[in-house]
């Protein structure tokens, strides 16, 4: 029986000083394409002295603009935070006064009135559908719109976050001109009674923001169908 061959690869010869300096002048923004390289190489200590120098001052340059982003998104991060506690803490505030009203007229003006006080806001509107062929404007605070009118501004959804838009008027009435942001909330009060709507805006197109504070405008819109509920004695 024949023996198998072996079958031998001879180590590939090392890379020579020359063929790096040949592929770096044939690439001469290597090194600016592979920055993490920088931090590998070591400069020589008694030669070429001004490169040296200008090869320490991109090291130390780069260190700083990877410094100073990280600043930045430290910054960034903590102004969000600061706004989102603010923002809680708004919220909280504006609760507490929901369900400390005295009377169903008093919950609906905690609504409407203060509630764009404690938020900052510049309109807000508690609007209800009704079958009436000539349906008020308003009604103790409540502003009134066709039935169908709710689905048809939210769409499918259950809140909406709109920037840059012209509110309307059907929504805020006569201040719709001043909302250049808003949050819409669809309320289900009751299956007994038709769909609700808490619309709040604000003249700063960036006040509110796609998944800005959208938990807690939530849990506000339940706060709000919860008492709703209890103050008119209505199931679920």
């Amino acid at each position: 029986m024949s023996k198998p061959e072996t079958i031998t690869t001879e180590p590939s010869a090392p890379v020579t000083d020359d063929q790096v300096i040949d592929f770096l002048r044939t690439n001469p923004t290597f090194l600016e394409d592979q920055p993490g390289l920088m931090t590998l190489l070591t400069p020589p200590a008694h030669r070429q002295e001004r490169r040296v120098v200008d090869f320490q001052q991109y090291m130390i340059k780069r260190l700083q603009d990877e410094v100073g982003g990280l600043r930045g998104t430290h910054d960034e991060l903590v102004e969000s935070l600061r706004g989102a506690r603010s923002f809680q803490g708004q919220i909280h505030s504006a609760v507490l006064d929901i369900l400390n009203a005295r009377s169903f007229e008093h919950f609906v003006d905690s609504i409407v009135t203060d509630l764009g006080v404690h938020l900052g806001l510049d309109a807000v509107a508690l609007c209800m559908e009704t079958d009436e062929s000539t349906p008020p404007r308003t009604r103790a605070g409540i502003r009134f719109m066709p039935v169908g009118y709710v689905e048809r501004i939210m769409d499918g959804e259950d809140l909406r976050v709109r920037t840059l838009i012209r509110a309307e008027r059907k929504v805020y009435g006569g201040a719709a001109a001043l909302v250049a942001s808003d949050a819409l909330l669809r309320l289900s009060i009751s299956s007994a009674t038709p769909d609700a709507l808490l619309a709040l805006g604000s003249r700063d197109e960036a006040f509110f923001r796609p998944g800005h504070g959208t938990d807690l405008l939530a849990f506000l819109g339940h706060v709000i169908e919860s008492t709703a509920r209890a103050w008119l004695d209505l199931p679920s």
